[in-house]
């Protein structure tokens, strides 16, 4: 009898290769897990967010809180286990969704500067075009100027010379 109560208490326990502890309990032979019914994390975008050590912390508490609700888990029925089951995949989901929403948003964000970038570009290349503009304009009639200054004198001189008055000339020059 004292071995027949030593089996009953007996859980075979079983690690798999990713970390994960499997209890099976003999009394129940015909409940076999089922691959989707297994607490496998595929989403590892949540650890991309932290550093190395918090990945390395993390995985270290998630190790040991596997091994304690594996523990838990032994002691619960099959329709706890479902709901267990399906918490954990409703969690692993909403954990997707807010990584892909995060992502939206960082993009969307990211656009919205690229535009406020783009239209401060186009400013800035219309206030140097306008500057240009306006140089260009100041030095034609600083040219035209010019031009009408040479031509007075050139006509002061010729005048001068013409009446052959060499004051007149020295002043034009």
């Amino acid at each position: 009898m004292a071995t027949a109560a030593a089996d009953k208490d007996t859980l075979n326990v079983t690690e798999q290769a990713d970390g994960t502890v499997l209890v099976d309990d003999p009394d129940h032979q015909g409940s076999q897990p089922h691959d989707d019914d297994l607490d496998h994390d595929d989403d590892h975008d949540g650890d991309a967010d932290q550093g190395g050590e918090g990945r390395a912390e993390g995985s270290a508490v998630d190790a040991r809180t596997t091994a304690q609700e594996a523990v838990e888990d032994a002691t619960l029925t099959d329709p706890e286990r479902e709901a267990i089951r399906a918490r954990r995949r409703e969690e692993r989901r909403t954990k997707k969704d807010a990584a892909r929403q995060r992502e939206v948003d960082m993009q969307r964000e990211l656009s919205s500067r690229d535009r406020v970038i783009d239209e401060m570009r186009q400013r800035l290349l219309q206030v140097e075009n306008r500057n240009v503009a306006a140089d260009v304009a100041q030095l034609d009639t600083s040219i035209t100027e010019t031009a009408r200054a040479v031509d007075y004198y050139k006509g002061v001189i010729e005048e001068g010379t013409k009446k052959q008055d060499g004051r007149t000339v020295a002043e034009a020059t």
